[in-house]
């Protein structure tokens, strides 16, 4: 996936996911750390993606899917801003056919 930049970009992105199934899937954030010094923090976390019972999935999606994340975040005007933000699955990727 190409890395995304901007609110817009990053609205559009879960627009898409969330308007995939009816009901949309479901995702849990759970943060395990946090570290902070001044205007920067860190966060660790871990987060779960499911499909409800019933929904159609695209493709090829796993109906649950887990992993890690990283954010950073920025003090800016008093307030707490997401500067950087990635993740990644610990699901095995599909093995090709042959």
């Amino acid at each position: 996936m190409a890395p995304m930049h901007g609110r817009d970009s990053i609205r559009a992105f879960f627009g898409v996911m969330n308007g995939m199934s009816s009901p949309p899937p479901v995702l849990t954030l759970r943060a395990e750390s946090v570290w902070a010094s001044g205007p920067m923090a860190v966060e660790l976390g871990r987060w779960h993606f499911a499909w409800p019972a019933g929904a159609k999935r695209p493709p090829g999606a796993p109906a649950v899917d887990s992993g890690k994340y990283i954010v950073r975040w920025v003090k800016e005007s008093g307030r707490w801003l997401m500067a950087q933000d990635i993740w990644n699955s610990d699901v095995a990727l599909p093995q090709p056919q042959h």
